[in-house]
């Protein structure tokens, strides 16, 4: 073995392929991963007319050599910069096992660097969803209702723009709380504040 020449390169795993890519109709036939490409939007999905998908990976999140992982500086920065992908593919993970088919990840990075502020967001819509969308939209709305009903909150309430969306909020939720009963105990003061 040749350590000199060893190393690895992480590949980020917000670029996914298969049903939930932007995919109005059926699974990819085919998807092809693509190592070290980039794309001319930021998911670096490629749609094609014969029903597969290039995803194409981008520069490596690090690239690791052998002498880096003795090096104790080296190792401290590449676990920081390992450790801010990770808090992101655990936010999309959530959302997703949630039923909200939203990315969140960086517009740019460059391989061993830590992160910068600016973040894209893309959402990945297919009709197998709408029950997910329709439950979130309802708990979410309701959550909505109950956090701008909050005794001592209710200055903040009354001033735009929250105060312009108890109107509209009010008529989604009468439609949610007969959708879904459940959410009825949470609603009692729907028709009174």
């Amino acid at each position: 073995m040749q350590r000199d020449g060893c190393v690895f390169n992480l590949e980020s795993s917000l670029r996914r392929g298969g049903r939930w890519v932007g995919r109005k109709e059926k699974p990819a036939s085919c998807i092809r991963l693509h190592p070290g490409k980039t794309g001319v939007n930021w998911m670096g999905v490629e749609n094609h007319p014969d029903n597969s998908q290039d995803i194409l990976l981008g520069k490596p999140i690090a690239r690791i050599t052998h002498e880096q992982i003795f090096d104790e500086a080296s190792t401290q920065h590449i676990a920081q910069v390992i450790a801010e992908w990770l808090e992101l593919d655990r936010e999309n993970i959530v959302n997703h096992r949630a039923g909200l088919n939203w990315v969140v990840g960086p517009l740019t990075y460059e391989t061993g660097m830590p992160l910068g502020p600016e973040r894209g967001l893309s959402l990945y819509w297919h009709p197998q969803n709408l029950g997910d969308s329709a439950i979130n939209l309802m708990r979410s709305a309701t959550a909505l209702w109950r956090v701008l009903h909050v005794n001592g909150f209710e200055q903040t309430a009354a001033q735009a723009p929250w105060s312009e969306v108890v109107v509209p909020l009010r008529e989604l939720l009468r439609w949610a709380r007969n959708v879904d009963p459940s959410l009825a105990t949470f609603l009692e003061d729907l028709e009174t504040k």
